[in-house]
This record gives structure tokens, C-alpha cells and sequence, in this order.
């Protein structure tokens, strides 16, 4: 019965409405709060409330842990005079909020809200536009696209220099401690030494048998898991879905933040918004396209957007999926929704969809 958060236009101004997720309950209009027109709604994973931005360029909480709607409080986080504050994230633990905060009338930056005590850190020093921010589920990065390459393209009409691309996506690491993803960390060739000794010729294991004769079946692994994957290199500590470390609070140190910031390797482009997935970055890239369109001498039929794949330990991104218009990860880091002009799917994150195009629970 998880609550969902939308706006509504009915009455002179707009006002919050919750619904239920199941139905089992009528909507409800939270018009004693004065939410201004909102832009932007992103509802907290693990309590109920919700991050609101507005057309007043602020950015508000709406706390509805109280029993009775009708005691829901609103409070404002943060304002910019330059322009509206854009793209909340909340961390998977709900413990902190990231958003997009114009520092001038050129430059946002990434900002940090920290629900408990209330206070405000910017997490990036911009070159031009910071921006989509998106926590890793496993809460030791924060991803977001960057507006930082200044490579100057000549015009092909008039003497003139243009930067038609100018973005990467980018990564900052929460704590000192957590390696950079890009730095691949030492592992031996073999797992474990065990797992050689306790093979048989005929391709089966010791281990396996005794495993089955005691009955734990690898019970012991599954419940705890290997650790965060982020020790390894490989990007993210929790599986899409998985919530081993959910009740484990989210650490960002603070100090010196702006400066544990690192660029993917990969080509500069006009690049859309980011999430992370166990072990792996989903990205969208668009090309460089005339404002009036190609009409009949264009090579695409569909949308030219796409998303590329990062794959952390693998240190290698791939194309991921075509003809993207624009896409969205769910709260689980597990379920992908993407649309293509008029048309939206659903499917697994980080699987690569079949190619058939009926939608069914398989194809997505």
C-alpha cells in the first residue's frame, strides 16, 4: 500500500494528491499545503516522503509519516534566486537527497541534503552545468552527467568554433575509503584455491557433495554474499532488489568531496542521464541532430537516442539498447523503463532484451 504522489490542476491552484498504490483507498488532496506548481516529485524508498521542486526555484520535503494526511508538513529545503532546482535522488536508505542547484545563471552543481540533520553540501565544484544526479545501490557512489569538456568543433557553414558535445558522465565516491571504480583492484587468477582441489574429473566438486550432505546447499553464501562488490572494482555492494545492507545507514564524508570526482573513460557526447546497477552504469547518448530534422533524408525511422552499459569490472562500456527517447530505473536498482517515442517497456536492468517485439513478461 505503498503511497503515490502526483499533482493536480482542478482547483485554482495546484495541490498534492496521494493515492494508493493498491486502490484500496480514495485519492487524497493535500490542499492545506502550498506546494506552488510542482516540477519534480521523487517519494522517499523508505519512509513516506516526498521531494518536491517547484516553479519558485525551491526545493521541499512533504512529511507524511503522521497517521492523518490532513497533519502532513511541508517544509523548504533549499532555494536558488538563479533558477529551479531540479532532478531529486534519493539515496536507497532515504537518508540523503541529491539534486541539480544552480549556483549562477550559467553553472548547477550536484547538491547533498541530509534528511536527519537537515543541512545542505554541495558535493560538486561545476565547470559549466552539473546535473541527473543517481546514487549505486549500493551506496558508495554518486553518478551524475557533467557538462566539463571544452573541445572545440569548427562550423561547417561559417567560420565559427561550437562544442556540440561537451558531456561525460561522471562519478563521485562517497568516502575516502572507496576505491575509484576506474582502477581495477587486485584479484588472484582463481577465485579460491579450494575451488581446484575439490574438483573431480568428471567436472563435478567435493565441495558441492558435502554441501548437500549437511544441508546448508550454500545457504551460508547466499545469506551473506561476497561483500561489497565496490572492494573488488567492480562498482556497486547490492544486488538489484537485494536488501542485505538496506538497514545499514548511508555514510558521505563530506570533507573533500568535490574533489574525489572522476569521468568515465569514455568519448565525450551529448549524454542524458545516468543510474547504477549492481556492478554496472546505464547512460543514455543522443547525437548531434539538426533542430528542423532530416524530413525524408533521415536514415532513422524511430527515436536516435540510445543507452550504453558500463560494466565495472569488465572496465568496458557497450551499447546497450536503440532507439531510446528516454528511460527511468525503478526503486529495486532492478527494473528498467524505457520509452521510445510513443511506446514504453519494461524489462530487467542490466539483461539485454530479446529481440522479439511482442511484449510479453519475457521480451519485456
Amino acid at each position: 500500500k505503498r503511497l503515490i504522489a502526483a499533482a493536480a490542476d482542478e482547483s485554482d491552484r495546484e495541490t498534492l494528491v496521494l493515492l494508493t498504490a493498491d486502490g484500496t483507498a480514495g485519492p487524497v488532496k493535500l490542499a492545506h499545503l502550498d506546494t506552488g506548481r510542482a516540477t519534480n516529485l521523487a517519494v522517499s524508498p523508505k519512509a513516506d516522503r516526498i521531494a518536491v521542486t517547484n516553479h519558485r526555484n525551491e526545493l521541499l520535503l512533504i512529511d507524511l509519516t503522521a497517521e492523518d494526511p490532513a497533519q502532513a508538513t511541508m517544509k523548504v529545503v533549499d532555494s536558488s534566486r538563479y533558477g529551479r532546482i531540479d532532478d531529486p535522488a534519493w539515496a536507497p536508505d532515504g537518508s540523503w537527497l541529491a539534486y541539480t542547484y544552480p549556483t549562477s545563471a550559467q553553472m548547477t552543481a550536484i547538491r547533498l541534503y541530509k534528511v536527519a540533520t537537515g543541512e545542505t553540501f554541495d558535493a560538486t565544484r561545476p565547470v559549466l552545468r552539473d546535473r541527473r544526479p543517481a546514487f549505486d545501490p549500493g551506496g558508495d557512489y554518486l553518478y551524475f552527467i557533467g557538462e566539463r569538456v571544452f573541445n572545440p568543433v569548427y562550423d561547417s557553414l561559417q567560420f565559427d568554433l561550437g562544442f556540440p558535445l561537451g558531456t561525460r558522465p561522471y562519478v563521485i565516491t562517497l568516502r575516502s575509503d572507496v576505491p575509484d571504480p576506474f582502477v581495477p583492484q587486485p584479484r588472484p587468477l582463481k577465485e579460491s584455491e579450494q575451488d581446484d582441489k575439490g574438483k573431480e574429473p568428471g567436472g563435478g566438486a567435493q565441495g558441492e557433495s558435502a554441501e548437500a550432505a549437511d544441508g546448508t546447499d550454500g545457504a551460508a553464501e547466499a545469506k551473506g554474499g561476497d561483500g561489497p562488490q565496490g572492494k573488488d572494482g567492480s562498482g556497486g555492494s547490492a544486488e538489484g532488489g537485494d536488501q542485505g545492507d538496506a538497514d545499514k545507514p548511508l555514510e558521505i564524508e563530506i570533507e573533500g568531496i568535490e574533489r574525489r570526482v572522476a569521468a568515465f573513460p569514455v568519448p565525450e557526447g551529448r549524454y542524458g542521464r545516468i543510474v547504477g546497477i549492481k556492478g554496472k552504469a546505464i547512460y543514455s547518448i543522443y547525437p548531434v541532430q539538426g533542430s528542423l530534422g532530416d524530413g525524408f533524408f533521415s536514415d532513422s525511422d524511430g527515436p536516435s537516442g540510445s543507452l550504453r552499459i558500463y560494466d565495472f569490472e569488465k572496465q568496458k562500456h557497450d551499447h546497450y539498447i536503440g532507439g531510446v527517447t528516454d528511460f527511468a530505473l525503478g526503486p529495486d536498482f532492478a527494473t528498467l523503463l524505457y520509452r521510445s517515442d510513443r511506446r514504453l517497456r519494461v524489462i530487467k536492468a542490466g539483461e539485454t532484451p530479446p529481440d522479439d517485439d511482442t511484449p510479453s513478461r519475457s521480451s519485456g
